[in-house]
């Protein structure tokens, strides 16, 4: 029996691009699950910190990744010597900026756009991946869309096998605002509702909410 191929898909991955706690378990928990025999890719994006800390990379191929009625082209590459196989989507227009996700105290206007884009463009080499993935887990907003996305069978075929896991590692990471944007940008994708617990959903405003002070708290689970 080959062994099981678990994708890891996230913002952040220690060494490459960290800002916090995120960053240090998709750089440690894909290496601790290779030790116990699992197969392990992580993916994030190809952000210019990340290139410079990556060193060497091999490009393994371009993908056209689909955002509202256009598409936008990315590069696949893989991290020389990293300690598990590691790719950076490379994307120049979205992700070789100076920070990750804002400058000055301010957000990118554009962070939905940009994490749709290293969404769609994961998804694209994943359907030609070999071996295919087994469980395709994403780590917080930036890549909540990817099971939006997989669960449309008709447009990614070769995925219907894969499982999907969610984690959110910190539901105070982002402004209401950037995920309401990430759920109206997949609404324009779909051309259709969302079903699930997304943020708009009656479901998860039973689930998440605001606290006076301000913050989100997650409440019945």
């Amino acid at each position: 029996m080959s062994a099981l191929h678990v994708v890891h898909v996230a913002a952040e991955a220690s060494p490459y691009a960290k800002t916090g706690g995120l960053g240090d378990v998709v750089g440690a928990l894909p290496a601790a699950l290779a030790r116990s025999g699992v197969e392990v890719t992580v993916v994030i994006p190809g952000y210019r910190a990340a290139r410079e800390v990556a060193g060497s990379t091999r490009r393994l191929g371009t993908v056209s990744a689909l955002v509202s009625s256009r598409r936008e082209e990315a590069n696949v590459d893989a991290v020389d010597g990293a300690p598990v196989p590691t790719l950076l989507i490379d994307a120049p227009r979205y992700f070789d900026r100076p920070e990750l996700y804002g400058e000055g105290g301010r957000d990118y206007l554009d962070n939905a756009e940009r994490f749709v884009v290293f969404c769609r463009a994961t998804l694209e080499w994943l359907r030609h991946a070999t071996p295919p993935p087994d469980v395709v887990h994403v780590h917080d907003w930036q890549a909540a869309l990817v099971p939006v996305f997989v669960a449309d069978r008709m447009r990614y075929p070769e995925l219907g096998g894969a499982h999907t896991v969610v984690t959110v590692h910190n539901l105070d990471d982002r402004p209401h605002e950037v995920v309401l944007d990430l759920h109206r940008e997949a609404v324009k994708e779909l051309h259709s509702p969302l079903d699930g617990d997304d943020l708009a959903s009656p479901t998860a405003r039973h689930h998440v909410h605001l606290a006076p002070h301000g913050h989100r708290g997650y409440r019945g689970a």
